[in-house]
């Protein structure tokens, strides 16, 4: 299937002002431009739109989707902004890296091997102009690439992540992710088939989860 591209947007990141969105709380400051949060609004309402027949996130989140998704993927942003050639795994409903790619411009790839959701990923990048191109199919499918850094968010517990998308990452690269309250034994678990740095990240403010790095993926050998 045919990569879908859009054109990368100017994103104003660097120079904007935070802007309010409704969130829960009510307003919630997020600091990019008013054309991104637009933008965002647009990926929001579509994923309402497709929602219920396709199963993209959870029902019950969808009253808070700002909050559990938007926002949520946002965190990533900070550290982000170097990349030159990120791809997002299991991307689902676009969080984060579809996100990612509205928020900074960045031309990032999206890996997605659900049918309708690869479907509703091409909807949303066409809507939202974002630079992103999508493969549908499985993460091993893609070979060799290179990437510099990798996001996923639920994508898979970590040593299986790590199996199957270690082979994506350039020598320098580096994975971001968005994980929950059992990253120390994904963690614990991934070092009995791995060697690797890992790192929590620093946030401004407590949050669900945390963002965990990790470089220097190297398999033990038997």
């Amino acid at each position: 299937m045919p990569p879908v591209a859009g054109d990368p947007v100017e994103s104003g990141l660097l120079e904007s002002k935070p802007v309010a969105v409704e969130g829960n709380p009510p307003e919630i400051e997020v600091g990019v431009s008013r054309e991104t949060v637009e933008r965002l609004e647009i990926l929001v309402r579509l994923l309402k739109q497709w929602n219920p027949t396709v199963n993209l996130v959870s029902p019950d989140s969808m009253s808070d989707a700002w909050q559990r998704h938007v926002l949520d993927s946002l965190r990533l942003l900070p550290f982000v902004l170097d990349a030159k050639r990120p791809v997002d795994l299991g991307s689902g409903a676009g969080f984060p890296g579809l996100v990612l790619a509205i928020a900074t411009a960045i031309e990032y790839t999206l890996v997605e091997s659900d049918q309708r959701k690869a479907s509703f990923l091409r909807e949303a990048v066409r809507l939202t102009k974002a630079p992103v191109t999508l493969h549908v199919g499985r993460v091993e499918g893609l070979g060799v690439l290179e990437f510099d850094l990798i996001t996923a968010r639920g994508f898979a517990p970590l040593p299986r992540l790590l199996a199957t998308s270690r082979h994506l990452l350039a020598p320098e690269g580096r994975y971001l992710l968005l994980k929950g309250p059992t990253i120390h034994e994904e963690l614990s678990a991934a070092r009995e088939l791995f060697a690797f740095t890992a790192a929590i990240m620093p946030e401004p403010r407590p949050q669900p989860g945390c963002i965990v790095a990790i470089s220097g993926v190297v398999e033990h050998r038997a």
